[in-house]
């Protein structure tokens, strides 16, 4: 397992071999898969991941995005591996993203590397923080981060093809109290406590089916129950201060005209 990339993919009700982000990472050299399993019905991703000769942790259920990475990194002999990669089940992801990705590792200038991420809109990640909200960037504020170097805290990135270097790991654990939402920025801001540095990877690119930009196809129930899940997290994110639960309020409404 020595100098290994470990890719973890957390799925929820999707078999396995529906997966694009698995496709895509059982082929390439040198990087181990590692599933999660989320989902709430049986879809014969145990038996489907043997076959493949992936690891595979059944979470029992939907347990959270943050307890499903937590387990699976608490299975791994962190000094051992190269790095951890993060993904959805839902990222397509380039074929050559191991090769490039240990490019980067190879300069020691941060711990933590962002890939660009497009949903259907447009640049989803990496983002800028503005009161707690997501602000979308443009080409020339994206230009400005540069490549392979320390970015400002206020700039964040979606966890799907997210790198982390092991020393970072061991310092950092994600926020089980978070189920879907803003896990990824939490250990973000977390780690850059802890001393870590983010840096993106402009040249590594990713298409996700992201959820929120397809809000408007999902049964009224599915997006109310949607909508509560993302304020719960919404407000652990942002804490307790009156500017946090203002923020909190805030970005909530928005979510909701824009949910109908």
């Amino acid at each position: 397992m020595d100098h290994e990339l470990v890719a973890i993919v957390v799925l929820y009700n999707r078999p396995l071999a529906a997966s694009p982000s698995i496709a895509a990472l059982q082929e390439q050299e040198g990087l181990r898969l590692l599933i999660c399993d989320n989902s709430t019905m049986e879809l014969g991703n145990a038996e489907a991941a043997a076959r493949s000769g992936a690891q595979y942790i059944n979470m029992g259920g939907n347990q959270g995005l943050a307890r499903a990475y937590n387990q699976a990194i608490a299975t791994l002999p962190l000094p051992q591996i190269e790095a951890v990669c993060l993904f959805d089940d839902d990222t397509e992801v380039p074929v050559d993203y191991a090769a490039r990705a240990r490019q980067y590792l190879t300069d020691r200038s941060a711990d933590i590397y962002l890939p660009l991420v497009y949903d259907g809109r447009g640049l989803l990640s990496p983002c800028r923080l503005q009161r707690y909200r997501a602000m979308r960037l443009g080409d020339a504020e994206l230009t400005s981060l540069g490549a392979n170097q320390a970015i400002p805290a206020e700039y964040v990135g979606v966890n799907s093809g997210m790198l982390i270097r092991p020393a970072t790991l061991l310092r950092c654990r994600f926020d089980e109290r978070l189920l879907l939402d803003y896990v990824d920025f939490s250990f973000q801001r977390q780690a850059r406590a802890e001393g870590a540095t983010v840096a993106v990877m402009p040249d590594i690119i990713l298409h996700q089916d992201f959820s929120a930009t397809s809000s408007s196809t999902q049964a009224a129930a599915e997006r109310r129950q949607r909508l509560q899940s993302f304020t719960r997290d919404l407000r652990i994110y942002c804490g307790n201060s009156l500017r946090g639960r203002l923020a909190a309020a805030a970005i909530a409404w928005r979510r909701r005209l824009a949910a109908g």
